[in-house]
């Protein structure tokens, strides 16, 4: 799913006719069960809505952008302490300015290239091996959950922490098997899921 503006589906989602819909997607984000069919009210009519059936784990993606002011007028404390935000990786537009006033065309070489390496990681198959990086990241993990706990409400913080510790191996796993088309995370390429997963720390502290 793509969601042009965050704030605008955060304010129909505390509606109270969608009730139960954070809850939902927040129950989706790492469980392998196949969830329970969703069974609307039934007048016998021809314009009853079917039934919503599952018949496999729903995987859910989605890619979001907002303006910082509309983003917080419509955030509860709740989407933080109740795990649905933390599961997002959030990510604050900065850095270089760059003003580009006619795009250039994407270069059509490096297509091929792209769509190989797409089917190539699409044949990964197994556990990622995270045996490199064991040392590093327990390091990491200590002096990361330091800073969290440092926060003026900790409580709120550790929220995010119990999820940004594991959003930095998978992103070290994503940028492996980019970069390589293998499972097997490098020193190297956990230092780019570090580096990544900062800019990550910085907009959770902001």
């Amino acid at each position: 799913h793509f969601w042009g503006e965050m704030a605008e589906r955060l304010r129909m989602m505390n509606d109270p006719q969608f009730a139960t819909v954070k809850e939902w997607l927040t129950d989706r984000y790492d469980s392998f069960k196949i969830p329970p069919s969703f069974r609307f009210r039934v007048t016998g009519k021809k314009a009853d809505t079917p039934p919503i059936v599952f018949d496999s784990v729903p995987r859910i993606n989605i890619l979001a952008t907002s303006s910082n002011d509309w983003f917080f007028r419509n955030l509860a404390e709740q989407d933080s302490a109740g795990g649905f935000l933390p599961r997002w990786l959030i990510m604050q537009a900065s850095g270089n300015r760059r003003d580009v006033p006619i795009p250039e065309a994407p270069d059509a070489l490096l297509l091929a290239p792209m769509a190989n390496r797409l089917k190539q990681i699409g044949q990964l198959t197994g556990p990622a091996d995270l045996s490199e990086i064991l040392g590093p990241y327990g390091q990491w993990y200590i002096q990361t959950k330091r800073r969290f706990e440092e926060q003026s409400n900790p409580n709120l913080a550790l929220a995010y922490f119990h999820r940004h510790r594991g959003h930095v191996l998978k992103l070290a796993v994503i940028f492996e098997a980019s970069q390589s088309g293998t499972l097997r995370v490098s020193p190297a390429v956990w230092k780019r899921a570090t580096d990544f997963a900062a800019q990550v720390e910085r907009c959770i502290f902001q």
